[in-house]
């Protein structure tokens, strides 16, 4: 992306923007700070806006920061995910805690399936609807 692309660049307040570098690199975000608005982003700015999404409310201290290195790697986003925290004077741990945090939280890699595998799952799925719809309907709760 480039600079001339975001016509928010110069009023953006996300602490950490794709378009500048250094940002990336150094830039620490919390849960209650900004984020980027363009919409041709990488992945790691929508898995930024998922987490904000499921922590609205709480207390970003309590959650602690993340950095585009951490986001990057794809964690699983549930209101039990939490960032770095880390108290007063401890400071020169971070790239060992950050280390730490991005080795419990492996990049998941996306399931392949074969086509096999994909037939049964569409088949349970369809078979699944129509045990709900049934049951609805015994029920007398038939949607319209």
């Amino acid at each position: 992306m480039e600079r001339m692309n975001c016509h928010k660049y110069i009023s953006c307040s996300a602490p950490i923007c794709p378009l500048d570098e250094e940002s990336i690199k150094n830039s620490l975000w919390f849960v209650n700070e900004e984020i980027c608005v363009k919409s041709d982003v990488p992945l790691w700015v929508k898995i930024q806006r998922r987490i904000a999404r499921k922590m609205k409310g709480m207390d970003h201290f309590a959650v602690g920061y993340f950095k585009v290195k951490m986001l990057e790697s794809n964690p699983k986003v549930s209101t039990r995910l939490k960032g770095i925290i880390l108290g007063r004077g401890q400071s020169s741990k971070r790239i060992e805690v950050e280390n730490a945090w991005l080795e419990k939280h492996k990049s998941r890699e996306k399931k392949q399936l074969t086509e096999e595998q994909r037939t049964i799952l569409v088949e349970r799925m369809k078979n699944a609807r129509e045990k709900k719809k049934m049951n609805s309907c015994l029920n007398g709760r038939s949607r319209m």
